[in-house]
């Protein structure tokens, strides 16, 4: 069990350390202006576009006034201002709940199969790789749906969201009816809730500006993983009353999803600063307009009210 925990890891990082390339964001708040321009070829290359790359993929270095301005600024308290208050509420709203419902399944319904008799290890086995196993379809589909022009990623979240409570209901009904059909139900739950939670890694970068994403889309995943590693903890005490209350989480937290993501979707053509010297300047810009208007409106005295409610 080790190995296999261990094995994957080491892999991973020989095919990092050889096969990825740098950052380019890195490369060029590092001066390293060529590294830059061949990862824009390799780019261009690798999409068949080599004769449309400008300037053959060179590019400007950044102003060193710019730079340092860009790392002293604390994310954390931007992400509040106005201009990203609600993208960053409705990230880390609608991606836990949706991480509730993953993860609640991820952990209940091997112990609901451990609790049936009949069922050997063997038979575990199949039945939680069929559980993995059709995630892959899943992702296939979530690629094809964000390149599909005519739906959107509200509209999707919303609507596999809204479907999950209908399986989690199947799965409670057909426990007593058979293992085959409450299989069935637990792998189209599992598709209901593993599409809306793909599609929070590519809705939540679009809607963070260029400057805040990183840390917008890493904050964000990182509490949906705070979620899960919650869940057992509340999780436990239901299941040792009943395996359904497991799929009444699931049907409760994919609602709230779609309520969440229907009250507080954000279009991601909202127009948002790339920048944080932007930020600042659209925030003294609004703050210059509110002033403004203060000024030129006209004070009432306490005569002329007194005359409006007579």
């Amino acid at each position: 069990m080790m190995a296999a925990g261990v094995i994957p890891n080491i892999l991973g990082i020989l095919l990092v350390l050889f096969h990825v390339p740098e950052s380019p964001r890195f490369l060029l708040y590092q001066g390293k202006m060529d590294g830059v321009q061949k990862f824009c070829r390799r780019v261009a290359d690798t999409n068949g576009a080599k004769d449309k790359l400008l300037n053959d993929g060179a590019v400007q270095p950044l102003d060193p006034d710019e730079i340092q301005d860009v790392r002293v600024t604390t994310q954390f308290v931007e992400v509040f201002s106005p201009s990203m208050r609600r993208i960053f509420i409705f990230v880390l709203l609608s991606w836990c709940w949706l991480a509730v419902g993953v993860f609640s399944q991820s952990f209940g319904y091997p112990i609901v199969l451990e609790r049936d008799a009949e069922l050997g290890f063997h038979d575990q086995y199949v039945l939680l790789l069929h559980l993995a196993a059709i995630e892959i379809p899943g992702i296939i589909f979530v690629i094809w749906m964000l390149e599909n022009p005519s739906i959107g990623r509200k509209n999707a979240v919303i609507i596999f969201s809204a479907i999950a409570p209908l399986f989690a209901f199947l799965a409670i009904v057909l426990e007593e009816v058979g293992l085959i059909w409450f299989h069935l139900a637990n792998i189209g739950l599992r598709i209901a809730a593993i599409v809306p939670y793909q599609v929070m890694y590519v809705y939540a970068a679009e809607l963070f500006p260029t400057s805040h994403r990183n840390f917008g889309l890493s904050f964000g995943n990182a509490m949906t993983k705070t979620v899960g590693v919650a869940l057992p903890i509340l999780l436990m005490p239901l299941l040792t009353i009943w395996s359904g209350w497991i799929y009444v989480v699931i049907g409760f937290s994919g609602l709230m999803a779609a309520v969440s993501v229907f009250i507080l979707g954000v279009d991601p053509s909202l127009q948002l600063p790339d920048t944080p010297l932007s930020a600042a300047k659209d925030a003294s810009e609004r703050e210059d307009e509110r002033r403004y208007l203060l000024e030129k409106t006209p004070r009432r005295s306490s005569s002329s009210r007194a005359t409006d409610v007579v």
